[in-house]
């Protein structure tokens, strides 16, 4: 994980603007629907990874209590700008130790594949067991998966912003299951040019695998794609959702 400090801590607020098109509101939207699917009164929710903060933002204004956890300070310093009255966490998700038990814990935006083995795996999924109250959820994202990865993807992207341009080139590979991305900004913010290079590392997850996990650790499991219910189109970069109820 420690690759990836530069893109979550230097890169942070420009990291924070490549997503501002993502649809946090459906993703929101998903897991409430889930929630409200299984019976699910409480409303305390603690984002792992939270990152800037986009969905525990979104979760406050349903009235959940909302904790954030990250283990970069530069998004931390954006979430406690961007989420009013969040109380937030400095920790590694595989080393989770809170004295507060949820009811929702969310795992957003490929955070799972931090993980870097199937043993780290279920430690880290017996952490969120153990962090959850009675009947309790768990929600994380994924699309860096074995039947999705593209070995050898190389592509550039454009992003323009008032009075901010950036550019990344990326470049994957893969051995025994790490996936690298190496990745190059070019950014001209006020007109001033900023170059960086960042090479983020994640592990490449057999989905199946990942399920069989969390229903070993106690966790009734169901998978979906793309955030839909069902019946969705499957995108040509899927994302797997997996819904785990605390047996």
């Amino acid at each position: 994980m420690a690759m990836a400090n530069l893109m979550y801590n230097q890169l942070a607020k420009y990291t924070d603007l490549l997503y501002s098109s993502k649809d946090y509101q459906k993703e929101v939207d998903f897991i409430l629907r889930r929630i409200k699917e299984s019976n699910l009164s409480g409303k305390i929710l603690t984002d792992v990874a939270c990152g800037s903060g986009n969905h525990a933002k979104i979760f406050q204004k349903y009235g959940y209590q909302v904790y954030g956890v990250d283990l970069n300070q530069g998004m931390l310093n954006l979430a406690r700008k961007n989420v009013p009255k969040i109380k937030l966490y400095r920790q590694d998700l595989r080393k989770l130790d809170l004295k507060i038990k949820a009811d929702v814990i969310l795992c957003m935006f490929n955070s799972i594949n931090y993980n870097f083995s199937y043993s780290q795996l279920k430690s880290t999924l017996k952490l969120f067991h153990r962090h959850l109250n009675r009947r309790g959820m768990v929600v994380f994202d994924t699309m860096f998966t074995e039947d999705n990865w593209v070995e050898g993807y190389f592509g550039a992207e454009q992003f323009r912003f008032l009075k901010l341009d950036l550019s990344r080139i990326s470049k994957s590979s893969s051995k025994n299951n790490i996936g690298t991305v190496d990745q190059t900004y070019v950014i001209f913010d006020h007109g001033k040019k900023k170059i960086f290079e960042n090479v983020n590392q994640l592990f490449i997850f057999d989905k199946n695998k990942i399920k069989k996990l969390m229903e070993e650790v106690g966790f009734r499991t169901k998978l979906y794609n793309n955030f839909s219910d069902g019946g969705e189109k499957i995108s040509d970069f899927p994302v797997t959702v997996f819904v785990g109820i605390k047996g």
